[in-house]
């Protein structure tokens, strides 16, 4: 086989590997040529460590004859470049030597483990023993937990003070009175010459405790009575807090998590009888926003008060994309504008002009997200056709544009190339887009109209496009978003000079992903995929989880293709959720190579390419979400063949395991990231004993 470049996609790497050319005797062309690899775990070698010719496979610590990629990561990969086209006749792997020395265990052989009995190794892989040392432990042998001793680990007597006995003995400095020490496990008997208590003390503790007891019962009745009656003479008041869209008769309790049918808004008025509280966690869309499953993603609605939203049709000379209008004009606004500084008494107060180092890029978005600075950010947004744009204006290419006020600039659009058919010209309505590496990383464009789906699929040809990514439905809202531009399976089609044959369609919950094989003249037949996101609401923002997820498919497959090209994204006019879609990526680049964040300077400059990228101040709202879920959550996907070496033992909830500890972390950051709820309604005194578990409480946000 011949290759110019070759890249290797796992679950998790450590290898060395070699590529024999094949003319005469064998040659290692891939020694010290450049490669790249998807994360490093810590200060180990970078990608070159799989190729600088050191095929030792024993575990050095700190050896450079192994590449190692981040033990959380799902999705690792590495790949190098070998300059050239070569016939390759073998390709070798060297995996790392398995087993550790003795007393070590673990993935790195970095893990100490002692104290088996018998003159026992732990297991290498787990760290076991079958049996311990007196006072250590099963499984590991690291010794009793708090409160218990030996080898069986037997539970501590009464010792005083809260002392834990020694973990060996079972000794107690000393005893809590009434116990013998040192084990502190049986009663201490009476020294002789010891005298029993009168008799009228005992009786006087025992009238103290009766008069107590009364007066407790006393104290409660009162406080009954009390709200009884306060609530016979009031029986419409009204509780405080957030309001639940829904009618009430009775006083309604119930510790309950789950969901909650017939909420219809999350602050609409409540008509009630008596006083409502419930400890429920609601999980419908117009409820107030939940994290369950969705890290710092809140649904946003349309406020009663706000004007109706103005529709249009294509053509018009303003723009509406997603239900929302662009207005062009002076870009003045009667606000206070504070700068980019971001001011959160809970978290931090930090400048977000300069850019943000890995460790501070969770408090950084945070801090966004709860302030009024993406209001403000995006009103400083350049807006407007910024630059030339005579071609889209010609005549005989006005009618290849969805929406009139939606051109391309001629120094960043797509120029199609000849051979051209009846009445075909050189002008789609296409922008190339700079990435975080490269000048033309990604075309955005509008979704394709009758008469140009010919001009889409000739763009997709001659630019090498292997993934086009569609963020929009056929039709929204009764209303046409874009032309159906493919084959169904199985069948064939002619666009414009572009052969196209339906191989393959997956649907997933909120994509589909289509094979399509493609073919202009008597070229050779290319395959291209289409990741078709469907649910993106026609009023508002996708679900900040789906719309990660999604993109994370999408970067995956875009990464491992062995052909440069450039990503193609379109929604209906190419600028909405085409500009959100392509901000993550480059974001989210920029954060692996670079370890620093400047949203706004990225969104800055991609206008600077096309008109409009991320048209309302929700999606980019939504960007910041995506890029602290994307950050924060990692990928924890996992291929079904994966799943046995990512868990190749049983998970013992007593010892730690790696994996789900890493991912266990990252749901407590969140915890800790997040904004804490208001407890106030569940806290009232007539609530409180309601509650199974006050740590547990539902909050109002």
């Amino acid at each position: 086989m011949e290759l110019t470049s070759f890249l290797l996609g796992v679950f998790h790497l450590c290898v060395f590997l070699s590529f024999c050319h094949c003319q005469g005797n064998y040659e290692n062309v891939a020694l010290d040529k450049p490669c790249n690899m998807s994360s490093m775990l810590h200060a180990q070698p970078d990608c070159k460590g799989a190729v600088n010719g050191n095929t030792d496979g024993r575990y050095m610590a700190n050896g450079d004859n192994c590449i190692r990629t981040n033990t959380a990561e799902t999705s690792s990969w590495w790949e190098v470049n070998l300059g050239r086209p070569y016939p390759v006749c073998n390709i070798t792997i060297w995996p790392r030597l398995s087993g550790c020395n003795d007393a070590y265990w673990g993935l790195w052989c970095n893990k100490t483990c002692g104290n088996c009995g018998n003159g026992e190794v732990c297991d290498k892989v787990t760290g076991h023993c079958t049996s311990c040392l007196q006072g250590w432990e099963l499984p590991m042998c690291s010794g009793c937990r708090d409160g218990y001793w030996g080898s069986q680990c037997k539970k501590c007597g009464n010792c005083s003070n809260s002392e834990v006995c020694d973990t060996a003995t079972g000794h107690c400095t000393t005893c809590s009175a009434g116990w013998k020490p040192p084990l502190c496990a049986a009663p201490e008997e009476a020294p002789s010459g010891a005298e029993e208590a009168p008799s009228g003390a005992s009786s006087g503790a025992v009238i103290g405790a009766v008069v107590g007891v009364l007066l407790v019962i006393v104290v409660v009745a009162i406080v009954v009575v009390f709200i009884w009656r306060r609530r016979r003479n009031n029986p419409k008041q009204e509780m405080n807090g957030t309001t639940v869209g829904q009618t009430t008769h009775d006083a309604v309790y119930q510790n309950v998590n789950g969901t909650l049918d017939g909420g219809s808004t999350s602050r609409a008025r409540r008509t009630e009888t008596n006083e409502a509280y419930a400890n429920v966690t609601f999980d419908n869309d117009a409820a107030e926003p939940t994290v369950r499953g969705q890290p710092v993603s809140q649904p946003r609605t349309q406020s009663v008060s706000d004007p109706p939203i103005p529709q249009m049709e294509e053509g018009d000379v303003d723009v509406v994309e997603d239900n929302e209008v662009v207005v062009e004009g002076d870009q003045s606004y009667d606000i206070a504008v504070r700068g980019r500084v971001y001011y959160n008494d809970e978290v931090y107060m930090t400048s977000a002009g300069s850019s943000l180092k890995l460790d501070q890029v969770q408090e950084y978005l945070l801090g966004k997200l709860r302030s009024d600075d993406l209001d403000t950010e995006f009103k400083k947004l350049p807006l407007g056709l910024l630059k030339d744009h005579e071609a889209g204006l010609r005549k005989e290419n006005r009618d290849k544009n969805r929406y009139n006020a939606i051109l391309p600039y001629d120094e960043t659009r797509v120029v199609l190339r000849g051979p051209y058919d009846k009445d075909s010209t050189d002008y789609i309505n296409a922008s190339f887009m700079r990435g975080h590496q490269s000048r033309k990383a990604y075309i955005a464009t509008q979704g394709p109209r009758r008469n140009t789906t010919g001009d889409f699929w000739k763009t997709v040809w001659q630019n090498n496009v292997s993934n086009i990514v569609m963020l929009t439905n056929l039709k929204e809202d009764g209303k046409k978003k874009c032309e159906q531009y493919w084959p169904s399976q199985g069948k064939q089609y002619r666009y414009g000079l572009v052969d196209v044959l339906g191989l393959e369609e997956r649907v997933r919950a909120d994509y589909v992903r289509r094979t399509f094989q493609i073919r202009l003249g008597k070229e050779k037949v290319r395959n291209v995929t289409q990741y078709h996101y469907t649910t993106w609401p026609d009023h508002g923002i996708p679900k900040t989880t789906a719309l990660v997820d999604f993109w994370r498919t999408v970067h995956t497959a875009h990464r491992a293709q062995t052909r440069a090209s450039s990503l193609l994204v379109h929604c209906s006019a190419g600028i909405g959720r085409t500009g959100t879609f392509i901000a993550l990526d480059i974001v989210k680049n920029q954060l692996r190579d670079q370890q620093h964040i400047d949203v706004f300077q990225v969104l800055k400059d991609m206008r600077n390419d096309r008109c409009y990228m991320i048209q309302t101040k929700s999606q980019y709202s939504i960007l910041y979400e995506a890029v602290l879920e994307s950050y924060t959550t990692k990928d924890c996907r996992l291929q079904l063949e994966a799943f046995d070496f990512a868990f190749n033992h049983p998970v013992d909830p007593h010892n730690k395991h790696e994996r789900t500890e890493a991912e266990f972390r990252e749901l407590k950051q969140m915890k800790v990231l997040m904004q804490k709820p208001s407890h106030v309604e569940a806290e009232k005194i007539e609530n409180i004993n309601k509650n199974r578990d006050t740590s547990t409480l539902p909050g109002i946000y």
